[in-house]
């Protein structure tokens, strides 16, 4: 009797409860007698290190350089030096042009071109005065009023000083073509063919 006094008194108890409830318009909630699980967080071992994953930057490799080294052109007709410290000027070779013969060795004939008696003679004596040794008198077979210096090939500078001692112009010297010039045979490195401006 007595247990069933306390669930009529608890029943009643609860059906008031719900009743304000519902008067007072908030929200009733019933207890359906189930206990939610509870949900434990993950176990976690004392001392453990959570370690993250790292991302090592990539590696960029340099590309290889495609500038050409510069080229150098040697110029032609350069001297160039082939060792390393070569400090050896580049050798210029100037052309030189042979000397004469000495005077006293050049075979010299003065041809009489002027028409004048003893004009090859006179000639000849002031050719030896000057070092021509070797000097001999010759008659042209031409007359000429201004005096030429012939040479031989190979003695044309002995045939320009030849002029400059006689104190000709350079135009008095021109290459012999053959010794017709005089009238007799002779053998002659420099024919002087005298004309009338030397007498």
């Amino acid at each position: 009797m007595g247990g069933t006094r306390w669930w009529t008194v608890a029943a009643t108890t609860a059906a008031g409860l719900v009743a304000g409830a519902l008067l007072a318009g908030a929200p009733t909630s019933v207890w359906s007698g189930t206990i939610p699980p509870t949900t434990n967080p993950p176990a976690t071992t004392p001392g453990a290190t959570t370690t993250e994953p790292t991302t090592e930057p990539a590696t960029t490799e340099p590309e290889p350089s495609t500038t050409a080294a510069p080229t150098t052109t040697t110029p032609p007709n350069t001297a160039v030096a082939t060792s390393v410290g070569d400090t050896t000027a580049p050798t210029t070779v100037t052309p030189t042009t042979a000397a004469p013969l000495d005077r006293a060795a050049l075979r010299v004939v003065a041809a009489n071109a002027a028409g004048v008696n003893g004009a090859a003679a006179r000639t000849v004596t002031r050719l030896q005065q000057l070092g021509y040794a070797q000097s001999t008198a010759a008659d042209a077979s031409k007359r000429r009023a201004a005096t030429v210096v012939l040479f031989l090939p190979g003695f044309r500078a002995a045939a320009e000083r030849l002029a400059v001692d006689l104190g000709l112009p350079d135009t008095s010297v021109a290459r012999m073509a053959d010794t017709s010039i005089v009238t007799t045979p002779v053998t002659a490195d420099l024919i002087v063919l005298v004309g009338k401006d030397l007498t």
